[in-house]
């Protein structure tokens, strides 16, 4: 399976980089939410309204990974919507992952959550909008498109033109 679409050059390494780390990130994602709902539906002090309550949000956590894969897949490819998408949740985790750097700080421990969110976020950020490897493969524009020669003429055009399209009653 060829990742690059046809006419379009490799992926830059940072780019490959970053994509690889979001889809890392999103099987590691999916992964936890599995061993969540297996853990919660085995353990017995958990009532039931709860168990399907903790499923029906792991299933949205699911479904948001299974998002940023495809994302990661069309950042690989260089879809600009990708790398606009990828920056864009890149900048909205930096503030999470400061505010979760605080009660952890405050209360003596070591960040490992906050800086779990906050170090890859501003890594993948830095590596999408830094360098020029980057900027320049997404901002390349795709290879011309084949098209029909169409001979623009006057409208109606007579009978026997190939521009002709008689009038269908509906």
């Amino acid at each position: 399976m060829r990742l690059q679409p046809a006419g379009k050059p490799a992926a830059p390494l940072v780019v490959r980089g970053v994509a690889a780390l979001l889809a890392v990130i999103a099987v590691l994602n999916v992964v936890r939410a599995a061993v969540h709902v297996v853990t919660i539906y085995g353990d017995e002090s958990w009532r039931a309204s709860s168990r399907l309550v903790s499923a029906v949000l792991n299933g949205f956590t699911v479904l948001f990974s299974v998002f940023v894969l495809v994302l990661a897949l069309c950042l690989w490819r260089g879809q600009m919507w990708a790398w606009i998408t990828s920056i864009t949740l890149c900048a909205v985790a930096l503030p999470w992952g400061a505010i979760m750097l605080l009660p952890q700080l405050i209360g003596g421990d070591f960040p490992r959550i906050g800086l779990a969110i906050l170090a890859p976020a501003l890594l993948m950020l830095l590596a999408l909008t830094v360098p020029g490897s980057a900027r320049g493969f997404f901002k390349q524009r795709p290879a011309a498109v084949p098209t029909a020669h169409y001979q623009p003429g006057p409208w109606p055009a007579a009978p026997g033109d190939g521009n002709h399209r008689p009038y269908q009653s509906p």
